[in-house]
């Protein structure tokens, strides 16, 4: 009895801390986003700061601020490019999209329909005319539908353009915030560390110091495996997209290799409706090169990740996409990342705990 009442308090004790955890990041950590962003850039560029301030006998606070500076350009930069090539790939798409179907994809239901009414014709029993008058009908309510859904994708598409349009000035708010916290955070950042420490008690200070090791490495490890996953989905992009004389090779493959890195997108969300869509014009050789660079990523992919990740990271790729699903659903996006990586440092405690307990 004294067993299970000391299991259900640790439980409760266990299930409360987890609540109040779900809690502070499902509606709390949205309000101070900005500061953790600025907070979280001022630690990972701490280190550069203090080499070069040690170095080279600098100040703290240019040196700082000429890092900060170098960081964001380059961010903003490479963002600003990506991001106005895909809103531009985006809108010219959404534009040709309901041409590309009056020109191109009905012609072709048109003669594919013709072609079985011709085959029907041969025969003159009632069921063929009844089934032929059926067949009309499902053709025509499939291009009823196919035609609604064309034009409900532009409109959604430009909607959506016109909606992230809105949304920068607010996004552009919290960056500020961001920028500006992470200035004063890195400038006085070993100050920061300092006073928390004496704050806190040692006992904390040294489990919070083991959990920030563990998360940065942990994080490290994740950047690195599927970074290389994205180099290699790139190459095989390129080279394939270069081969069936693909034009702007280069930013597709960049594009597409991004997406790849998501769990829920992947490779098979543009190249398959993209080979579809050249099949239905006619490009039937492009449309299978298409395809066939697409069996390849696949292929290689399901390869090389369990044993990239598994490596690097020690979690089973089945168990890190049920995180991944789990805490996309908890969490939305913040919670596709955090909850593989929390994961994955209970795992690594747990095993140092089964290592040091077989050692004794």
């Amino acid at each position: 009895m004294e067993k299970k009442k000391s299991f259900l308090i640790s439980a409760v004790y266990y299930l409360t801390i987890a609540a109040i955890i779900f809690l502070i990041f499902k509606y709390a950590i949205f309000i101070v986003m900005p500061f953790l962003i600025g907070f979280a850039i001022a630690a990972i560029l701490n280190p550069t700061v203090r080499f070069f301030c040690g170095k080279f006998d600098m100040k703290r606070r240019p040196t700082a601020l000429l890092i900060l500076l170098i960081f964001y350009a380059t961010i903003g930069m490479l963002a600003t490019i990506l991001v106005v090539r895909l809103a531009v790939m985006i809108g010219d798409f959404s534009g040709r999209l309901p041409s590309l179907y009056a020109d191109t994809i009905e012609p072709a239901l048109v003669k594919g329909f013709e072609f079985i009414n011709r085959l029907l014709s041969r025969f003159d029993g009632p069921e063929e005319s009844d089934f032929a008058e059926t067949l009309a009908g499902i053709f025509n309510s499939i291009k009823n539908s196919l035609g609604g859904a064309v034009s409900d994708i532009s409109v959604r598409a430009l909607a959506w353009l016109s909606g992230f349009a809105a949304s920068i000035p607010k996004f552009v708010i919290e960056l500020l915030f961001a920028v500006i916290s992470s200035f004063f955070f890195i400038v006085d950042y070993e100050k920061l560390i300092s006073l928390a420490k004496s704050r806190l008690p040692r006992r904390a200070v040294g489990i919070m110091t083991d959990l920030r090791d563990r998360f940065f490495s942990t994080v490290i490890k994740y950047i690195r495996s599927y970074a290389l996953i994205m180099l290699i989905t790139f190459a095989e992009l390129f080279l394939g997209l270069i081969i069936i004389g693909t034009e702007n090779a280069v930013m597709y493959a960049l594009i597409i290799s991004l997406l790849d890195v998501l769990p829920v997108v992947g490779t098979g969300a543009v190249m398959i409706p993209w080979a579809l869509v050249e099949l239905i014009r006619g490009h039937v050789g492009y449309a299978v090169g298409l395809l066939a660079i697409w069996g390849v990523i696949t292929v290689v992919r399901n390869i090389i990740e369990p044993r990239i990740v598994g490596k690097e990271v020690g979690l089973h790729p089945l168990l890190t996409l049920a995180a991944m699903f789990v805490g996309s659903k908890l969490l939305g996006f913040i919670g596709l990342i955090l909850l593989p990586i929390g994961l994955s440092i209970i795992m690594s405690v747990l095993r140092e705990r089964d290592q040091s307990s077989s050692g004794m």
